[in-house]
């Protein structure tokens, strides 16, 4: 598919749709920064989808997943497309989202059709996503 103007006004314009409503943020997120688990151009990226772009409807198939066209999404955040992409594959060689396939990815820590791992401790949130992504660059190696 040829990524037109008229393609990228349409699509960005229904991502903007994605801004709507509330986001509970876990205040430990931050640590994955300050721990130097993530640089602030990796929590920048990995918080936008998170909170905008994965799906978080348990009703949905896709839950804890997202699909990235690298060209619409970077035209919308005003990221250079090859600089998304080198992010978002950095954030999966780190273990803290993994592909599932042609640009499609989900969030460590989640199970499609399931909940995450704990949702209300926010010290245990912090943990129990080190530990997933430890378990994912374990993989990775392999």
């Amino acid at each position: 598919m040829e990524i037109t103007d008229g393609l990228i006004k349409l699509k960005t314009v229904q991502l903007n749709r994605r801004f709507r409503g509330y986001a509970r943020l876990h205040r430990s997120r931050y640590l994955l920064v300050l721990n130097h688990h993530l640089t602030d151009k990796e929590y920048f990226i990995y918080g936008f989808l998170f909170d905008v772009l994965a799906d978080w409807d348990k009703r949905h198939p896709a839950y804890g997943s997202f699909e990235v066209n690298f060209d619409i999404l970077g035209t919308l955040i005003k990221v250079h497309p090859s600089k998304l992409r080198r992010t978002i594959k950095a954030l999966v060689d780190k273990g803290f989202i993994y592909n599932l396939g042609k640009n499609h990815y989900a969030l460590a820590g989640f199970k499609l059709k399931d909940t995450h791992v704990q949702d209300t401790d926010e010290v245990t949130y912090y943990s129990e996503l080190m530990k997933e992504v430890n378990k994912l660059k374990e993989e990775n190696r392999n």
